[in-house]
């Protein structure tokens, strides 16, 4: 449980590449896996972007990202829908990190670090699914976001800038200014409302001080982040998992969609662990079943 690496199978047959895009490096599992099809032909390839959290880096995403493909090969390892998965570091994390003072809470300015990182690494994700193909053609590649946290934002934003197979949002939420707002105006656990997002900036009423920290110019891009996401929820399968004891996301800031879950024209399932702000195997393995069984419908 937590945020290091989880250990993988030494056995496994898995095989990583590293790639270099748009300046980024990526840590692809399972793309030399992937039987070729015929000359003059192309494969649809389901590629799991596997996206980390704040303080966190690659090394934790390529675990989850080695597991998911590891136990897809196992289970059928010459599918006609196979799956690869990708994994970088954040802006101003692990090896693109520039100054990780601005990641801790504390900095007066890590509300707008890591806001506008959001954007950053969405785009980020954007340019290496556009390139992938300059460097294997012969696959299609059908994107699927996983975020743990910060990387569940991220995936929200994910959905108005690429077209999104599915999304796993693990202790991430899809009111993005609501996740920021409230750790600015430490809001606690119990009074967290849903829907910031929905409102504009002077209802927030901040004082002078607090302004600096949550500025206009973040709310609004984040609020729109959002609504975009809203508007095409119908239209991308959704597991959230979220921790029932969770401090930092509440479960409040994604009950808009967990209140989706069995309602007819949306394909979501909701999954939660009487855990903190966290990730456990055991979520890794509902991730496993929920997008395995996506893959094989597909």
């Amino acid at each position: 449980m937590g945020w290091n690496a989880y250990p993988t199978d030494p056995e496994s047959k898995v095989i990583q590449t590293d790639l270099l895009i748009g300046g980024v490096k990526v840590f692809a599992f399972g793309l030399e896996n992937v039987s070729l099809p015929k000359p003059g032909d192309t494969k649809k390839v389901a590629a799991l972007f596997v996206l980390h959290g704040v303080q966190n880096n690659h090394l934790l995403t390529d675990s989850i990202a080695h597991l998911i493909v590891d136990g897809r090969l196992k289970q059928n390892a010459d599918a006609d829908y196979p799956l690869v998965a990708f994994a970088i570091d954040l802006p101003n994390h692990g090896e693109r990190a520039v100054d990780l003072r601005y990641n801790g809470f504390a900095h007066p300015y890590y509300n707008i670090a890591v806001g506008s990182s959001i954007d950053a690494a969405a785009y980020d994700v954007k340019n290496i699914l556009e390139f992938l193909p300059a460097y294997y053609p012969q696959f299609e590649f059908e994107p699927y976001s996983l975020g743990t946290s910060l990387g569940g934002l991220i995936s929200f934003r994910l959905a108005s800038l690429i077209p999104l197979k599915g999304i796993i949002n693990i202790v991430g939420a899809p009111d993005l200014p609501g996740v920021l707002y409230n750790l600015v105006v430490q809001t606690a656990k119990e009074d967290v409302t849903p829907g910031t997002y929905k409102k504009k900036y002077e209802e927030l009423e901040l004082s002078e001080d607090l302004q600096k920290k949550y500025p206009k110019v973040l709310h609004d891009n984040l609020s729109l982040a959002s609504k975009k996401y809203f508007e095409v929820a119908n239209t991308i399968p959704l597991l959230d998992i979220y921790g029932e004891l969770d401090f930092l996301v509440n479960s409040a800031l994604s009950s808009e969609v967990i209140e989706k879950a069995g309602v007819p024209g949306y394909d979501v399932e909701v999954y939660s662990e009487p855990v903190d702000h966290t990730t456990t195997i055991t979520m890794i393995e509902k991730v496993k079943e929920w997008l395995y069984k996506r893959l094989d419908a597909a």
